[in-house]
């Protein structure tokens, strides 16, 4: 038997909960993350000679850990070594969506899109070109409608690929200005010399995240007293 950890992330009320409960049925359990009382729900799905190994993260709208929630979707991201991340996204706000999807693009991990309530956005009159949205973020995008079980086997085989071919596929890049743009490469480049330190995270993201001033990050990485001095000259 393989196995594949998968992920589930995505914004708050957004059908998570009930992908994970269609995907895991009565082969689910509860578990605490240490040092908050916050729960991710864990559970199993086989698919022939593959058992998919779930978790429900709690709901976030960024990888800025400012709650308790936020905190444990965050850690779980960045600290479990998950084989792949399901972002689920409601079919009817795509937009408000994007911002955490640009967040976990940059962890550089495979990554496929299950676009959940789609028969509410179709009933709402807005039109979805899932392939168009693939193309511009580079990822896969599954149209579910979780509730109801729709899409769910297509989810499964879009996933199983995905995590199999170990790449986090295409994404689109963010543009972000030239002067950020020479801070990163600079504090990127430190971080590269220093991987030990970043404990699987790319020297990519953790500079984004160390240029935002992320305390828990900063926190988290041994020798801060060495990278703190870099970013803030």
């Amino acid at each position: 038997m393989r196995e594949i950890r998968v992920l589930l992330a995505g914004n708050p009320n957004v059908g998570k909960t009930t992908l994970f409960n269609t995907l895991c049925g009565v082969h689910q359990h509860t578990g605490n993350y240490p040092g908050v009382t916050v729960d991710i729900k864990e559970g199993i799905r086989n698919c022939g000679d593959i058992t998919l190994l779930i978790s429900d993260l709690p709901g976030t709208y960024s990888l800025s850990a400012f709650t308790p929630d936020e905190q444990v979707a965050r850690d779980a991201l960045l600290t479990s070594h998950p084989d792949l991340i399901i972002q689920i996204i409601d079919a009817t706000n795509i937009e408000r969506n994007l911002f955490l999807t640009t967040q976990l693009m940059e962890l550089g991990l495979p990554m496929v899109i299950a676009l959940n309530m789609s028969d509410l956005a179709e009933e709402s009159g807005i039109q979805i070109d899932t392939a168009c949205l693939s193309g511009n973020i580079g990822l896969p995008v599954v149209r579910i409608v979780a509730s109801q079980g729709k899409g769910i086997d297509e989810l499964i085989l879009a996933f199983i690929r995905a995590a199999e071919e170990k790449t986090p596929g295409n994404p689109c890049q963010v543009r972000y200005p030239q002067a950020i743009v020479s801070r990163l490469a600079e504090i990127s480049g430190f971080l590269n010399d220093h991987a030990r330190l970043l404990h699987g995270l790319t020297p990519e993201y953790a500079a984004i995240r160390l240029l935002e001033g992320d305390q828990n990050l900063s926190d988290r990485i041994h020798g801060r007293n060495v990278i703190i001095p870099v970013i803030d000259t």
